[in-house]
């Protein structure tokens, strides 16, 4: 299982894996949870690199259903399209029908296919290797996705298109466009208030030339005042 362990570090660790919690199951014979809800990269990692997983079950033929069935009772209470299911194996046959049903919490299914399509390994008296088009089988009843580990890691496009379906949002990201906008507004926002702004607090100078204005005094009874001689008698 080394081409398993370096094709989920590798997708681990292009992850958010603060915004994750990460459960593992081990299966064979059965399902045994390994790690629930953790958000720790070195424990994913110690399960992932030969943890012998081999001495918890009793020898017989590989039980694939119990994976997935495992994997939907843990996911079963979660948050609506919150959960990513991952199934590695390296190859196994499955039957045509009893293929559990994913919980409203699941997002997304992928499986990955680590085994050697040519040369398989002896387990339980029989040829165990990937057959691609059974892992594609299953990919399709669990209305997900198929990725061949063999030929290379899982591509940065299926993993944020996960991540994405699995948050219930794309994450917002400032690119050109974003900040060509941001500066529109702001330009726009910055003509509308600046009038209002020179109209409050501006300065009353205004530029040109002046003219003083004459004032006229008015008296009491609505008459200009005489000159002070004619005011004054003669003696």
């Amino acid at each position: 299982m080394v081409r398993a362990r370096e094709v989920m570090e590798s997708y681990f660790r292009r992850i958010p894996m603060n915004e994750y919690r990460v459960t593992v199951l081990a299966t064979y014979t059965k399902s045994l949870p390994v790690v629930e809800d953790t958000k720790d990269l070195a424990v994913v990692e110690n399960v992932l690199n030969d943890l012998p997983m081999h001495f918890a079950f009793v020898p017989g033929e590989t039980n694939l259903f119990s994976g997935i069935q495992g994997a939907v009772d843990v996911a079963r209470g979660w948050r609506p399209r919150s959960t990513t299911v991952v199934l590695v194996s390296d190859g196994d046959t499955v039957p045509s029908t009893g293929m559990p049903k994913m919980p409203p919490s699941v997002a997304d299914v992928l499986v990955v296919g680590v085994g050697d399509p040519v040369n398989g390994s002896f387990l339980n008296g029989r040829n165990s290797r990937q057959d691609v088009s059974t892992f594609r089988q299953i990919a399709v009843r669990l209305k997900g996705v198929y990725h061949n580990g063999n030929d290379r890691h899982l591509p940065t496009e299926l993993i944020q298109r996960l991540t994405t379906s699995a948050n219930g949002e794309e994450t917002f990201s400032w690119g050109v466009r974003e900040w060509a906008l941001a500066v529109l507004v702001i330009s726009a926002l910055l003509l509308n208030i600046i009038p209002l702004v020179l109209h409050h607090f501006g300065t009353t100078w205004q530029p040109g030339i002046r003219f003083a204005r004459r004032v006229r005094r008015v008296t009491l009874d609505h008459h200009p005042p005489r000159r002070q001689s004619e005011a004054i008698g003669a003696n």
